[in-house]
């Protein structure tokens, strides 16, 4: 997608944004924004427990957003990143499940299924995402990287300035896993 939208866009009167959304994956083009930008998750920058491949889409979707700003800065285009947290979009029913799932890791998986059902429930609506989004796409000295909502820039800033052994121990209590 961004090989075929990328090479128009620096002559467009309305450049296109390509966006890529964290819980379903879809693509959009839309001609009245300005810049791409890419929504990532919670994940990106916070481990969880029985979503190691999930989370490493994330990781690698913030590593590609990132290089390709610094491949298309030149040419008058910005790849941006939003970092929502949960949000209220119905995720975690339509998340991917193992095909064989293993019995040692059942308690946990169980506990982590809970908790993601809830913060999802108790997650922000579309809404906040969706803002987010037009304000990286159309602010005039756009910032790499936008937060949407609340608990995702508490957990942009506690994940940059917590040490690590704090801010993994957040990362089990949250998740209610021992340890």
């Amino acid at each position: 997608m961004a090989a075929s939208v990328l090479p128009s866009m620096p002559q467009a009167k309305k450049p296109a944004v390509l966006s890529a959304s964290a819980p379903s994956d879809w693509c959009t083009v839309s001609q009245t924004l300005i810049q791409p930008a890419r929504t990532t998750s919670p994940i990106s920058s916070s481990p969880c427990a029985s979503a190691a491949a999930y989370a490493a889409s994330k990781h690698a979707i913030e590593g590609y957003t990132e290089s390709l700003d610094h491949e298309v800065r030149d040419h008058g285009v910005r790849a941006l990143i939003v970092e929502p947290a949960y949000t209220r979009t119905g995720f975690e029913a339509n998340s991917a499940k193992p095909d064989i799932p293993l019995h040692a890791y059942a308690k946990q998986r169980q506990a982590v299924d809970r908790v993601m059902a809830e913060a999802v429930r108790d997650g922000d609506a579309p809404a906040v995402v969706a803002k987010a989004i037009v304000a990286a796409a159309t602010d005039r000295k756009p910032k790499p990287r936008y937060t949407a909502g609340p608990l995702a820039g508490r957990a942009r800033v506690l994940r940059r300035l917590a040490p690590a052994g704090v801010f993994d121990k957040q990362i089990r209590r949250m998740n209610r896993l021992a340890g």
